[in-house]
C-alpha cells in the first residue's frame, strides 16, 4: 500500500502500532476491521461465488488428486528433507526460519516437476503431469477450455511443452508476472 499510496497508512512504525501488533500479537477485531475499511477501495478482487459479477459464471468445482512422487522425486524430496534437518542443527532464530522456508519452497516445486530443481531440461512424467493428461484429455477431446494455474513460472514454461506435446492442435496461451 505504501508503493501505491505513500503515506496513506502512515509511517510503518506507526502502523505497526495502530494495526500490526493489536491485529498480530492481540488479535483485536476491531482494528482488522478498521484496515480492510481503509483499503478496500483499492482492492481489485472478487469471489466466484459473487453473481453480480458475472450471472453465468459456473460454480467452482473442485476434486482432490493424490499423486505419487516418482523415484526421481522421492530421492530429491528426501535429500531436501536431509540437508535441512543438518542445518538445522547449526541454526537459531531468523536463519532457521529462512531455512524452513526455503526448504518448503523446494519441496513444493519438487512435488510439482523435479525439473524445477534440476534444471533438467528433460520432461519426465511425474505424477501431476500424468493426473493432469488424465483430466486434460476428455476436454480436449470435447473441444473445451481448461484454464490452470500454478505457482512457478517454470512449471508453467513445462506446462506448456507438455500440452503442446500431448495436444499439438490445442492452442496454449501462458501468462505470468513477466508477461506484457
Amino acid at each position: 500500500m505504501d508503493f501505491l499510496n505513500p503515506g496513506y497508512l502512515g509511517p510503518l512504525a506507526a502502523f505497526r502500532k495502530a494495526f500490526i501488533h493489536p491485529i498480530e500479537k492481540k488479535g483485536d477485531e476491531k482494528r482488522a476491521a478498521l484496515l480492510k475499511r481503509l483499503i478496500r477501495p483499492f482492492l481489485l478482487r472478487r469471489e466466484k461465488t459473487d453473481k453480480r459479477i458475472i450471472q453465468d459464471l459456473p460454480d467452482k468445482n473442485e476434486r482432490k488428486i493424490y499423486c505419487q512422487l516418482n523415484e526421481e522425486q522421492a530421492s530429491l524430496y528426501q535429500s531436501v528433507v536431509d540437508d535441512l534437518m543438518e542445518k538445522m542443527t547449526q541454526s537459531a532464530g531468523i536463519r532457521r526460519k529462512g531455512l524452513i522456508l526455503s526448504a518448503l519452497s523446494k519441496l513444493k516445486q519438487i512435488c510439482d516437476h523435479p525439473a524445477l530443481i534440476t534444471k533438467k531440461t528433460a520432461l519426465a512424467t511425474p505424477g501431476k503431469l500424468a493426473a493432469l493428461t488424465e483430466l486434460l484429455t476428455p476436454i480436449f477431446a470435447a473441444g473445451q477450455s481448461a484454464l490452470v494455474f500454478t505457482q512457478y513460472v517454470r512449471m508453467g514454461e513445462l506446462l506448456v511443452r507438455f500440452v503442446k506435446e500431448k495436444a499439438p492442435d490445442c492452442p496454449v496461451y501462458f501468462l505470468h508476472g513477466a508477461s506484457r
